[in-house]
């Protein structure tokens, strides 16, 4: 695992730029992150096919941005309470399918479901984008009803036989805020975002479904 941290400018707190609120960023994250990559090869063996991108809120954003502008490196992404901002959107050029898990909360109110029109896509245009970009057919919803002691559940929009094999997922969790699902923060009911990032992750090379 590696934890690379943000910038911090004199005219924003420690953020990745991925356009939108961060638009006035001069910092070089696609760089910083290929830099960080070619680093880790040099000193120690990692397998080049299987590295992955994840992140909560703005790492979300960043995690997009990542398969849209270094796609080559990037196996499968996945984004908690993130999204993409309209520059990321409306620029992106990943060079091959890459499998998205996108775990959102229904009343995120620091990045809304539903999107804002100058800053951030709706969840469901950023779904759209991947199934296209995938070669996936339309969702299926898997909804499980609700779970012992709540009033909450979580939403499962699995987008299946894309290219290569692979899945893109929408966990969509009902009554969560701006949280990782699973922390000790989230309600006892919650998905586990970790772990279900990890078993998403680890289906995965950058060729598709491993073998």
């Amino acid at each position: 695992m590696v934890y690379p941290q943000g910038a911090t400018t004199s005219t924003l707190s420690s953020h990745w730029n991925v356009g939108g609120w961060t638009s006035k960023s001069t910092v070089k994250d696609i760089e910083f992150i290929d830099t960080i990559i070619n680093l880790l090869k040099a000193k120690i063996q990692i397998d080049e096919t299987r590295i992955y991108s994840s992140g909560m809120s703005n790492g979300g954003y960043m995690s997009y941005h990542l398969a849209c502008n270094l796609s080559e490196k990037f196996a499968a992404i996945a984004s908690v309470t993130g999204s993409m901002t309209n520059q990321t959107f409306d620029n992106c050029s990943s060079s091959h399918p890459i499998p998205v898990l996108q775990i959102h909360g229904s009343i995120d109110t620091v990045v809304p479901y539903n999107g804002i029109d100058s800053i951030m896509k709706p969840i469901k245009d950023v779904m759209d984008y991947w199934k296209l970009n995938n070669g996936c057919e339309d969702f299926v919803l898997s909804q499980p009803g609700l779970l012992p002691g709540t009033i909450a559940w979580t939403e499962t929009y699995l987008f299946d036989n894309c290219l290569n094999g692979t899945q893109n997922i929408h966990l969509y969790v009902q009554g969560a805020g701006h949280i990782w699902p699973g922390s000790i923060y989230s309600r006892i009911n919650d998905p586990d975002s970790s772990q279900r990032i990890w078993d998403f992750f680890s289906k995965y090379d950058i060729n598709g479904v491993i073998q």
